[in-house]
């Protein structure tokens, strides 16, 4: 074999080709896309091209590098099937061996192996690859397990055309194993074609589809069955819901559950998925109020301690079973996603109407969170604690948390300093028993996303895998990589986001605003966003400096679309407290300057805060 003495197994010297990578003769599609994905980034790195061949004796989910032809028998070794993500990566014998424990797992291996050799993967299209002469891949024997099962990405409303090869391609370098697709939506309604682009890019990286979420309107149609049918919709108030209005089915009525689940298995076998979100409409209330749906309730009038609205655990969750039960006979490969949220919190005390445990994934879902915090903090400790302690025993394999980083309601992309919270909340979660976290991304575009929050997604994906590294340690990496030179003054910038964000009660910035508004669920000030002018002129004036040590136009590219985010603030945090009639100069000054579309971007609650200034100084 051709190996160089104690640093390890050479397959590329002088950008020469020295070795090859064997698959199985009968590889997945996955498994012959992760070898051609080695090969092409072995070919960036060392402009040499490795061979791609075949032989029965790799191990299924397994793929060989070694460094010449040779005739020695090849190694057997491989891990148990499992769809828990977990892969190999060993020298013996002159071999380097990468096996997964399921197809995916092997193409996250080949990953990891060039992440060894330098390669980065920053953002979607935005690869870091060191060009060199010689790899030489060193003597190792890695084992690395996901921490958790479930690590969802879910773009949501306003990224309905954002899911590209490329997201889909950052997505799987990152190790996430499920994207949430609203391509699936239009697949559903036959919209577009079942083999469209995006949906044929996560099979060949072997990622799982979820489809589904708030899906009454999609398979119940109020505008479509309304006429004929009233009786299928929610009586609120003495009167049945109508087109325009915040309902839920009238789970009484056998022919309304029913038409539903038809209408969804049909799409099913249209546009298939792994796991099918099946939610109640979006919102708090809009439950049946006939009598027969009371009766569904052991005690219909029990208001639920979070919300406040009567609780309907029993009802949803007896119309979830029957989901169950029928996509599990005629498509048993997927899984139904169901969980407490809402007024759906409170544990039903007849536990006959819960779902299985089979075909089933449970969702934990504490809406009303402060977006500042640490799901493992005091202002949202307790409800998840209860929700966790409650639910995630009863279905303890396959579970996950809603973790709300980009929701248009709470953070959406504003610069926020999520390191700390998002370090803790994994911690946490992985403490807890909690096998999974879904990240919700809504109404944003990629680049807007990853110019304020590239670091973030990628510390995310890290420590969904190895919760113990060091949180700083990965930012670090990450920002000299993005940055260039200017990552120190980065990680500076990062650091003081951070404190100002996340350790509010560790730090002696003196606030603008009353406590009282720190841990609410939504933005309704600027003020909230960073708490004070002095540390916003020291957060841009950081930018300011890292600007002007980028040497690379894409680095002080990455630092200007910053830099515009915290210019907007600074200017809405100058104008809240304004008199009047500056005031409307100064909104009428934001809104020449600052796109509509671009405010709506940032976050859709300043801009309706803007609006509402224009409207009051009219």
């Amino acid at each position: 074999m051709c190996c160089d003495g104690d640093s390890g197994l050479v397959l590329v010297r002088s950008n020469t080709p020295r070795g090859f990578i064997l698959t199985n003769n009968k590889a997945s599609k996955v498994i012959r896309f992760a070898a051609y994905e080695l090969q092409r980034y072995i070919k960036v790195m060392a402009d040499a091209h490795i061979p791609v061949r075949e032989d029965r004796k790799v191990g299924r989910n397994s793929l060989i590098i070694l460094g010449d032809e040779g005739g020695e028998e090849l190694p057997g070794l491989g891990l148990p099937e499992d769809e828990h993500d977990s892969f190999m990566m060993r020298v013996t014998d002159g071999f380097l061996i990468l096996a997964g424990s399921n197809d995916r797992s092997l193409l996250y291996a080949v990953y990891q192996l060039l992440e060894e050799l330098g390669c980065r993967w920053l953002a979607p299209g935005e690869d870091y690859i060191p060009r060199r002469r010689n790899i030489i891949i060193p003597w190792m024997d890695v084992r690395r397990r996901a921490a958790v099962k479930w690590r969802i990405l879910a773009p949501g409303a306003g990224m309905e055309g954002e899911i590209s090869r490329e997201f889909v391609d950052w997505t799987a370098k990152q190790k996430f194993n499920v994207i949430r697709s609203w391509e699936w939506y239009r697949i559903a309604r036959s919209e577009v074609s079942a083999k469209s682009e995006p949906i044929e890019e996560i099979r060949r990286r072997g990622l799982k589809i979820m489809g589904g979420g708030h899906i009454p309107q999609v398979f119940l149609p109020i505008e479509k069955y309304y006429r004929d049918h009233p009786e299928w919709f929610s009586l609120i108030d003495g009167r049945r819901t109508r087109p325009g209005d915040r309902w839920k089915i009238c789970h009484s009525n056998r022919e309304a559950e029913e038409k539903f689940i038809e209408n969804m298995v049909e799409a099913l076998r249209r546009a298939p998925v792994d796991i099918m979100a099946v939610w109640e409409n979006d919102g708090y209330g809009g439950w049946c109020e006939c009598e027969d749906c009371r009766a569904l309730e052991p005690d219909p009038d029990r208001l639920d301690p979070i919300t406040g609205y009567p609780i309907r655990t029993t009802t949803y969750m007896r119309f979830i079973k029957k989901v169950v039960s029928e996509v599990r006979r005629v498509l048993p490969q997927i899984m139904i996603s169901f969980g407490p949220y809402y007024e759906l919190t409170v544990l039903p005390e007849d536990r006959s109407v819960l779902p299985p445990r089979s075909n089933t994934l449970l969702q934990i879902d504490y809406y009303e969170q402060c977006f500042r915090h640490s799901i493992a903090d005091p202002c949202n400790r307790g409800q998840h604690e209860r929700l966790i302690r409650d639910w995630a025993r009863l279905y303890p394999v396959d579970n996950f948390v809603w973790l709300y980083y980009h929701d248009n309601v709470k953070i959406c992309s504003v610069p926020f300093g999520l390191i700390s919270r998002i370090a803790k909340d994994i911690r946490y979660i992985v403490d807890r028993g909690v096998n999974g976290f879904l990240d919700l991304i809504c109404g944003t575009t990629l680049e807007d996303l990853w110019s304020r929050e590239a670091v973030n997604l990628y510390l995310l994906a890290k420590l969904s895998w190895n919760p113990k590294q060091d949180e700083w340690s990965i930012v670090e990496d990450f920002l000299k990589h993005y940055y260039g030179r200017a990552w120190h003054t980065m990680l500076t910038f990062h650091k003081l986001l951070d404190q100002a964000t996340y350790r509010i009660e560790e730090n002696d910035i003196e606030w603008d605003i009353k406590e009282d508004i720190i841990h609410k669920p939504e933005i309704t000030s600027p003020k909230q966003v960073i708490p004070n002018h002095k540390t916003l002129n020291e957060l841009l004036n950081h930018l300011k400096t890292a600007e002007e040590e980028a040497e690379q136009e894409i680095h002080k590219r990455r630092v200007q679309l910053m830099r515009r985010n915290m210019e907007f603030l600074k200017e809405l945090l100058e104008t809240e407290d304004l008199p009047k009639k500056e005031k409307a100069e100064k909104i009428s000054e934001i809104r020449r300057k600052y796109p509509e579309k671009f405010i709506e971007r940032v976050h859709p609650g300043l801009l309706e805060i803007i609006k509402q200034w224009t409207k009051r100084g009219s």
